[in-house]
């Protein structure tokens, strides 16, 4: 049985990833730490410009996730997205994730922005309940491009990408076969 939670005491906190203090890239790292025995991102150096949600319970952050600014170039186009990543609630099942993702897509809604993340199989039905759409054999198309080396190498993502277009912005490059290329590392 799932636990009511208190809606009204709940706040979002939109923080830029410049102005995150140490505490909070600390408090994102641990959970990262103890959900995936690992923590791959470097929220300090790498997500200057990204933009974090915060679930709040008062003091308490209870989900996080963030946006990233990212450029999609395919046959000679390119396309910007919000690159959704680092999606985490901290207590399961409290609909706390939920939420978050809510306040996530109003805030790709009220902006006109794109949104796409990868996620693996036992996801599927949460971003499916959030109302992502699922793109079969997009992750496919993903070529990282190193700037510094210039080597290509497909992206590291996991199963499948889900994405918020509400105006379609991306069918041509959707229906395209060519290759997408991404200029930062996996979001």
């Amino acid at each position: 049985m799932k636990e009511n939670v208190n809606r009204n005491k709940l706040k979002i906190i939109i923080i830029i990833g410049k102005d995150l203090t140490q505490k909070t890239i600390e408090y994102m790292v641990k959970h990262r730490m103890r959900e995936y025995g690992e923590n791959k991102k470097d929220f300090e150096n790498n997500e200057k410009d990204s933009i974090f949600f915060f679930l709040k319970d008062g003091t308490i952050i209870k989900a996080f996730g963030m946006l990233k600014p990212v450029t999609l170039y395919c046959d000679a186009k390119q396309y910007e997205i919000m690159g959704i990543g680092n999606i985490m609630a901290v207590e399961k099942s409290k609909w706390y994730g939920t939420i978050l993702m809510k306040h996530i897509i109003d805030y790709l809604d009220n902006n006109g922005y794109v949104g796409m993340g990868g996620t693996d199989n036992p996801n599927f039905t949460f971003y499916e309940k959030c109302g992502f759409i699922f793109i079969t054999k997009l992750l496919e198309r993903f070529v990282y491009v190193d700037e510094n080396t210039k080597e290509h190498r497909p992206e590291a993502w996991d199963d499948k990408m889900f994405i918020f277009d509400k105006n379609n912005k991306l069918q041509e490059l959707i229906k395209s076969n060519g290759d997408i290329i991404i200029k930062v590392p996996l979001w």
